[in-house]
């Protein structure tokens, strides 16, 4: 079960994108963690299957697992599946549309990662958070995105640079931006 829910992460990573390659290893291991009674690894597959169908544009199927992973979470404490969950229902509403509710579920993913000290889940949600705020054209609090990733050394200067341009693209200050 484990091996399989690996090749399809691993899967995932190499064919990054509209892909679904990783989907049979995902459904796999799934299937075996039903037959195992282990909510745990079946939350953890439904959120790669989630993941998998969200980088295919498959909004559909991604909200189906979504929904299955969020029955299963209200059966265990899980912290770690709940803020995967929302992190992963955070990006379906940014893709659909939906950015005010996004940055919202965003902002209390942030509680929890935070309180859960998973600093890489932090640096991906300020990441999140200044990409929905550029597209509500909310450049004071993109800035601050950005602010809080140099601030909390998260990224490097050359990523942040990219960012820096956009933001200053966007705001229309072209020598800034150059």
């Amino acid at each position: 079960m484990r091996a399989l829910g690996l090749i399809g992460g691993i899967s995932r990573e190499v064919f990054l994108g509209a892909s679904l390659k990783a989907v049979p290893y995902h459904e796999q291991a799934l299937s075996l963690a039903y037959a195992l009674k282990d909510t745990s690894y079946q939350i953890r597959q439904l959120l790669s299957l989630a993941d998998n169908y969200g980088q295919a544009g498959r909004y559909d199927r991604m909200l189906e697992y979504l929904e299955t992973a969020a029955l299963l979470l209200q059966t265990c404490d899980l912290p770690s599946g709940r803020l995967s969950l929302g992190m992963q229902f955070g990006i379906f509403l940014g893709e659909t549309g939906k950015q005010q509710e996004a940055i919202n579920i965003f902002k209390r993913c942030m509680e929890l990662a935070r309180a859960l000290e998973n600093k890489a889940a932090v640096e991906n949600l300020f990441w999140q958070l200044f990409e929905l705020y550029l597209s509500v054209e909310n450049t004071a609090l993109a800035g601050t995105m950005l602010d809080s990733l140099l601030v909390n050394h998260f990224a490097e200067e050359s990523i942040l640079s990219e960012a820096r341009y956009k933001l200053e693209k966007l705001r229309g200050n072209r020598e800034a931006a150059f």
